[in-house]
């Protein structure tokens, strides 16, 4: 929606939440306009809230992004979608990657990796710049790092995150 004298007419006052999303849906398909939403961590949404939200736009093409998880049969089964797994990584991409980034590591530290990260190629690029600027290069000692928190937080990738983030300067974080 180009301004806000756009968003007024589409939007009524007080027009929120899936009924926001409804007079959206409305107005960009009689545009015939088909935009794109991506819903990222759909595991951290009940399956309900995720099925309105579909539901609500249908013109709308949706990318869903998930962990594995009984909401995601849930929907696949609802709207017959069929789901594609990510493999990610190898172990020798992996080890490629941290020599890249100026790291060192065996065999099965690189696949320590890949199984904690799903060889997601972010998550991999965090660890390794991590392992570069933080631990002299030792992507073992990185790896543990993270490790040692990881009953604190949910998963991996979210300590991955806190931890690159943590290290990063105020204005850059």
């Amino acid at each position: 929606l180009r301004g806000p004298d756009e968003r007024k007419a589409i939007l009524l006052p007080g027009a929120q939440g899936l009924q926001g999303l409804r007079l959206i849906d409305t107005h960009l398909s009689t545009q015939g306009v088909s935009p794109s939403l991506v819903l990222d961590n759909l595991q951290h949404m009940a399956s309900n809230d995720a099925t309105q939200i579909i539901e609500a736009l249908r013109s709308f093409q949706i990318v869903l992004l998930s962990q594995p998880g009984p909401q995601l049969g849930l929907l696949a089964g609802r709207f017959g979608l069929t789901p594609y797994t990510l493999q990610g990584w190898s172990i020798a991409t992996i080890a490629e990657e941290a020599k890249e980034a100026g790291c060192f590591a065996d065999p099965a530290t690189c696949e320590e990796l890949r199984t904690l990260t799903a060889g997601s190629p972010l998550f991999v690029r965090d660890v390794c710049k991590l392992a570069a600027l933080s631990f002299g290069g030792d992507l073992a000692a990185a790896n543990e790092s993270v490790k040692a928190r990881l009953h604190e937080r949910t998963t991996y990738q979210d300590l991955v995150v806190g931890e690159v983030l943590g290290r990063l300067g105020r204005d850059a974080a």
